[in-house]
């Protein structure tokens, strides 16, 4: 068995990095802005609105910085091409870089009703967008940007973010029958989430087979998913009113906490509108040749045939996207 130094020395061997910082690099900020209205409706009750704005600059990624480009392909040379790396006896080397940047706006509202009359309630809406990007890869020791026209999942990058979600709600509310007692309950309600599209794995996770690209990020919950959460609460409140100076009170409370969360199982994978055309974002508008023993049993078998390869190189990233059905 050879040292870790004579490991080293063996013809062939090349080393990889999976963290690097590199010069220039700067703290990440955000600016932040917001503007909205406030009414109030009646003596209890308050509504408003509000647009908020965050932008994220100066945001950490990592770029394999031990690449070069083709100008015939539009993309980098394979990261086990030792001939046309930048450093021939390196690997895969990840650098840190601060270039990578998002945009979130949002108008968030709100009702709230303060207690009167032994109950209060509040709810809030929150409609919003939130993509980032990064600009082209960089490269070799001076990261500098390549000069060639490059492949559109090669290059420059901003669309909506893995985390995006269009709409957000929450409910809730707060009841006195008397006798010291209190009811109270919580209702969360979010849209379809937003997830990371790949079709295999490799130097490319996003090429086809036929030469088209998968758009990124661009796998949405579908709407018949459902994440519910509640909240049952019952608070028993006792007080006793020692003298005008001294009172001695005592919560007792009992909750209930459930979610109910429902995802789209692989029958429900085909080229519909209610499910986003799952079946079209998985294997694209035409069916490749080595999925044509899947096609003829439909999208159902075709869905379930690709979980099955999940563990199979070279498709070992489409695992995420069974995952997430």
């Amino acid at each position: 068995m050879p040292t870790y130094e004579q490991a080293l020395l063996i013809p062939g061997l090349r080393k990889s990095v999976s963290q690097v910082a590199t010069p220039g690099m700067v703290v990440p900020y955000s600016y932040q802005a917001s503007i909205g209205f406030q009414r109030q409706l009646g003596s209890v009750m308050g509504l408003q609105a509000d647009y908020v704005y965050n932008a994220g600059r100066n945001q950490l990624e990592q770029h394999n910085i031990n690449l070069t480009y083709n100008p015939a392909t539009g993309a980098a040379y394979s990261s086990t091409d030792a001939t046309h790396a930048v450093l021939a006896d390196w690997g895969t080397m990840n650098a840190y870089v601060t270039d990578a940047y998002s945009n979130y706006h949002a108008l968030e509202t709100a009702f709230n009703r303060r207690l009167s009359q032994h109950w209060q309630a509040a709810a809030t809406y929150t409609l919003s967008f939130f993509k980032d990007g990064q600009p082209a890869p960089v490269y070799g020791p001076t990261l500098q940007t390549p000069t060639i026209a490059l492949a559109s999942d090669v290059g420059a990058q901003y669309s909506y973010a893995t985390t995006d979600q269009r709409h957000r709600a929450v409910f809730n509310g707060i009841w006195e029958p008397g006798f010291g007692f209190q009811l109270s309950g919580l209702y969360f309600y979010g849209s379809g989430q937003r997830f990371a599209t790949t079709y295999g794995g490799g130097d490319r996770p996003m090429l086809r087979p036929d030469g088209t690209i998968v758009p990124r990020n661009n796998f949405v919950q579908f709407w018949t998913d459902k994440d519910r959460n509640d909240a049952d609460l019952v608070t028993a409140r006792i007080a006793h009113v020692a003298n005008e100076w001294l009172t001695l009170q005592n919560d007792v409370r009992a909750a209930v906490y459930s979610r109910y969360f429902q995802y789209t199982t692989v029958d429900r994978c085909d080229t519909t509108t209610a499910t986003n055309n799952c079946a079209g974002t998985l294997f694209g508008p035409i069916p490749q040749p080595h999925w044509a023993a899947l096609v003829a049993a439909g999208p159902t078998t075709r869905i379930a045939g690709a979980c099955r390869m999940c563990s199979a190189p070279p498709r070992t990233s489409m695992s995420a996207v069974c995952a997430t059905l």
